[in-house]
């Protein structure tokens, strides 16, 4: 892979731990608003999915590369439905105004990462935080799921991409992808369990 894409990469993994650290901000500042923190942090995450996107790493054949998948699908997981759809629906009219071979695809990969992420978070979620079941495998597991869906979406681009667009990504979607989800996931995580901790001692 050019060294230009691992670059853009490692910005774009940069930029998700920076929303990160602005969550834990906006957590403690109006964690009583509920309603309105849900807009703002739609708000914030569909800008930092505008940032992605127009850092993103754009491959010979003219298709895009970035981390957005990592950002919608971990957004969905620790804040839920409205949070999450707004900042969906921002990605996506964006991703829509880009345009190119890949535009279909990429709606497609914000998408199924964000449904991904709501249905882990139905099942799973209270037993991460409450219950403290969360591990290694199972977050682990998460970012690969969602990235291995983001590959077989790949199988819907123009015939004539879909080889030269899954040889370029594949490494860094299977290996890097899943251990940056990882790893923001415990970012949150650990956010989620101070928050509860706290509303505990109240």
């Amino acid at each position: 892979m050019d060294q230009s894409v691992i670059v853009k990469l490692i910005f774009n993994i940069t930029i998700l731990l920076t929303l990160a650290l602005m969550y834990s901000v906006f957590q403690s500042k109006i964690e009583q608003r509920h309603q309105l923190r849900d807009i703002l942090m739609g708000v914030l995450i569909g800008g930092a999915g505008i940032l992605i996107m127009t850092t993103a790493a754009m491959l010979k054949n003219g298709t895009f590369f970035d981390a957005r998948t990592i950002l919608i699908s971990v957004s969905a997981l620790f804040f839920g439905v409205i949070p999450s759809i707004i900042a969906g629906t921002i990605m996506v009219i964006f991703r829509a105004v880009i345009g190119g071979p890949g535009m279909f695809v990429g709606i497609l990969t914000i998408f199924m990462a964000l449904l991904i992420g709501l249905v882990w978070r139905h099942y799973r979620l209270y037993k991460l935080i409450v219950h403290r079941e969360a591990n290694i495998a199972e977050l682990y597991l998460f970012g690969l799921i969602v990235h291995i869906n983001m590959l077989l979406c790949m199988l819907f681009l123009p015939q004539e991409l879909i080889a030269t667009t899954i040889h370029n990504i594949f490494l860094p979607v299977i290996i890097i992808y899943p251990i940056a989800t990882y790893f923001l996931c415990l970012v949150f995580l650990n956010q989620s369990e101070k928050y509860i901790l706290k509303t505990e001692l109240i």
